[in-house]
This record gives structure tokens, sequence and C-alpha cells, in this order.
């Protein structure tokens, strides 16, 4: 059943992806607030948790956000995204600070919002 869960939001993340690519700015706005509050509440369960299926969940959304500013040129958001995913990966390793991933998390929020 989670697997199931987990295919379909990777099925509308893909096609979201797409539509998204091929134009539709006003959409694609609407798209990255909410999906900016979405990838907070992912990190943030994966800040608690600690666990790696948890934090896989947070790093495949901020993988598709970041792919989706780098389509856009918005290459100050694709950085932070990136460092974020970094972050992402090191959290059930215990290998980086939960501070560290929270201020990552503002930056992302600030060079990505409206793009």
């Amino acid at each position: 059943m989670v697997r199931s869960a987990l295919k379909a939001k990777s099925c509308f993340l893909a096609i979201t992806l797409l539509a998204l690519v091929a134009g539709g700015s006003l959409i694609a706005s609407a798209f990255e607030r909410d999906s900016l509050v979405d990838l907070e509440k992912l990190t943030k369960k994966c800040i608690g948790i600690k666990k790696p299926n948890e934090c896989r969940a947070a790093l495949s959304f901020a993988e598709v956000l970041q792919l989706q500013a780098a389509s856009r040129g918005n290459y100050a958001c694709q950085s932070r995204l990136l460092g974020l995913e970094a972050d992402l990966i090191l959290i059930p390793l215990k290998a980086v600070r939960d501070q560290i991933v929270l201020k990552m998390l503002k930056e992302v929020e600030m060079f990505c919002d409206g793009t």
C-alpha cells in the first residue's frame, strides 16, 4: 500500500514537472508555492524521524524542484536545492545537524519562492 502511494505521488510529480517545463507560468508559480510548503513538511518529517524512507521522499521531491529550477535558469534556487538534497542524504547517517538543514531550507524558500 505504501509503495503504491509513493508510486502515485512520483507519477504525479513527473506529470506536473512535464507540464511546468512545457509552459504555464501561472500554474508554475502556484505549484512552486505549494511545493515549497510540501518540501518543508517532508524535510521536517525527515529531520524528526531520521529514517532513510522518510528522507528519500523529501529527497525525491527536492530533486523534482531542482530540475524545475534548472529548466527555468534559476541557478540560485537550484544550487540551494542541491545543498538541501545533500543534507537530506546525510540526515539518516546523523552526519549533519538539524539547524544546518533548517537554515538551508530557509535559503531554499528565499531563493525559490515565486520563480
